[in-house]
């Protein structure tokens, strides 16, 4: 059973925290981490028309459609080298330039604004999947 717990509790820990940050905290448990960043940038996406939507839409597939938009966006933030920090319903928060440095302010802002104008086109594309879904049933 304590296996399963420990385990139980890595996943959560990596599931929350950037590696790096994960690293360090279980190297020295009691350690709290404070970290300062010379540039940075923060996104906060939220999907507009998203609790209306909710109302009339089956919760299993709203649970689903999160999955799929959270798994292209997480995959797209690897890309940008942008981390994910934080999801809540619809929102997805997003920072370039830490935990992992940059050299100045413009390049987070230029990776941060290159992350939310591809969010849109993702959403934009999963818009259109949706209509069509809804046509076809």
């Amino acid at each position: 059973l304590m296996n399963a717990e420990r385990d139980l509790v890595h996943n959560v820990l990596t599931a929350m925290l950037p590696p790096t940050i994960l690293e360090r905290k279980l190297e020295n448990p009691g350690e709290q981490i404070t970290d300062t960043f010379s540039s940075a940038a923060v996104l906060q996406a939220d999907i507009c028309g998203f609790t209306q939507w909710c109302s009339k839409t089956d919760s299993a597939h709203v649970v689903a459609f999160l999955e799929d938009l959270y798994m292209k966006f997480d995959s797209l933030a690897d890309r940008l080298n942008v981390n994910k920090l934080k999801t809540v319903g619809d929102a997805y928060i997003c920072a370039a330039g830490l935990p992992n440095p940059v050299s100045n302010t413009a390049e987070a802002c230029h990776s941060i604004i290159e992350m939310g104008l591809r969010m849109i086109a993702i959403v934009a594309k999963v818009q259109q999947e949706e209509q069509h879904r809804d046509v076809t049933q």
